[in-house]
């Protein structure tokens, strides 16, 4: 029962979430140049060294650590994006308003407030976007991340069961790793369980 439609659809959804975080990072990396007045590569490093650490910290850290350093960034990003947009109008102002990066804000914002006038009911909700703006590198830069590194927790999301982590010390878990004897017991009981439930 799927449609043609429906399909190509989803195969826009997946490459756009490939393709996001790149895209994302690179706008950042020119909004950077632009806000900070600094060449493209130092804007380049600028960008890469806290997305390399989010990434260590996806690797090594608990997801309450890895959501702490993903308040911190957001909101850092957050307020990079703040200043980008005034130094995008600044150099509207000052210079062009068809350059590259004014015309994508532009059509951007241009889009929305359209949609926004064709539906005067909701025209209250364009406030939100200012928060939308600001939250961008978090959506799709961060979260991808965060997700691509907790895809076997399974304690959030829409996952059917919800299973409860236990707390345990990295010494434990390197000795449930290589250490089978805790799986041999554990193995030997329910053997001896099910023999015991045979037998009456």
């Amino acid at each position: 029962n799927l449609s043609i439609f429906h399909i190509f659809y989803q195969i826009l959804m997946l490459a756009g979430t490939v393709i996001g975080p790149g895209s994302i990072f690179i706008l950042l990396v020119g909004g950077f140049q632009l806000t900070l007045d600094v060449s493209y590569w130092t804007s380049f490093i600028f960008n890469l060294i806290p997305i390399i650490m989010f990434i260590v910290v996806s690797l090594l850290a608990t997801p309450s650590s890895q959501i702490l350093c993903a308040k911190v960034l957001s909101l850092i990003y957050g307020l990079f994006m703040i200043a980008i947009v005034f130094a995008l109008l600044f150099s509207v102002w000052d210079g062009c308003p068809w350059a590259p990066s004014t015309v994508s804000l532009e059509l951007t914002a241009g889009a929305f407030i359209i949609v926004g006038l064709l539906h005067p009911l909701e025209l209250h909700y364009l406030l939100y976007g200012v928060v939308y703006y600001a939250t961008v590198p978090c959506m799709y830069m961060l979260l991808p991340f965060f997700c691509v590194f907790n895809l076997d927790d399974v304690s959030w999301g829409t996952r059917e069961t919800a299973q409860v982590a236990k707390k345990n010390s990295m010494i434990e878990r390197l000795r449930y790793i290589f250490n089978p004897a805790d799986e041999i017991d554990e193995l030997s009981q329910k053997l001896t369980e099910k023999m015991d439930s045979l037998e009456k």
